[in-house]
């Protein structure tokens, strides 16, 4: 069975993306094998109960570690230019120098999660957030071919972290608002892209009630 690849930031762990962990869980239930690669260190409390049939599926890594130093200096010696272009892409042609240091510090952890055993059956990978979670679904893609894509929000539209070379590549760019909808359009000025932005709005399970409270 094939793999769907999640970047996110630090879910299942911590408490800044519960809400992502029920869309999660429906794709696990519906009979997708699920790969959640968080972009930090998993060294926080789970951010929901329900958090926990999820550990078993995430690869626990820092931001960092010898491996994925080792990693990039090999793509330094032996495949140069393919790197070269990837920095370009990521880091001098991003708006600002804060953002192209944020892309140059996920991606050597981009390059090595890459080329580990676990991408062999991956055949999708998706990011949330368009910022460096989307820059190194981006990179990974860029390396390996595998078709990705990316669910941006709000203020990670607004940073516009090279947005239009994500927008190009990427199969889909899923927004969960008209108006976020309405900001990247903006951003990528009409470009080819434009007909892979949709609007998916962001939704909870509601338990069954048969009478409301208070009524």
């Amino acid at each position: 069975m094939s793999k769907i690849v999640y970047i996110t930031v630090k879910t299942p762990f911590g408490f800044q993306e519960s809400f992502i962990l029920t869309e999660m869980l429906a794709l696990r239930n519906n009979g997708a094998d699920i790969l959640i690669i968080p972009r930090d260190t998993l060294k926080e409390r789970l951010s929901h109960k329900k958090a926990e049939a999820l550990i078993p599926c995430a690869i626990a890594l820092p931001l960092i570690n010898r491996a994925m130093v080792c990693t990039f200096i090999k793509y330094l010696v032996y495949k140069p230019i393919s790197l070269i272009k990837l920095v370009n892409e990521v880091a001098f042609k991003a708006p600002t120098v804060k953002i192209a240091l944020k892309n140059l510090a996920v991606l050597p952890k981009a390059l090595y999660l890459a080329q580990i055993d676990l991408m062999k059956d991956v055949s999708h990978i998706h990011a949330h957030w368009a910022s460096t979670t989307a820059t190194m679904a981006f990179a990974m893609s860029t390396v390996t071919g595998i078709p990705w894509s990316f669910t941006a929000h709000r203020w990670d539209i607004r940073e516009n972290n090279i947005m239009s070379a994500k927008c190009r590549t990427a199969s889909f760019i899923r927004v969960i608002s008209e108006a976020g909808k309405e900001e990247i359009l903006d951003i990528i000025k009409g470009e080819p892209a434009a007909g892979k932005v949709a609007v998916i709005h962001m939704g909870v399970e509601m338990p069954t009630m048969t009478k409301l409270p208070g009524s």
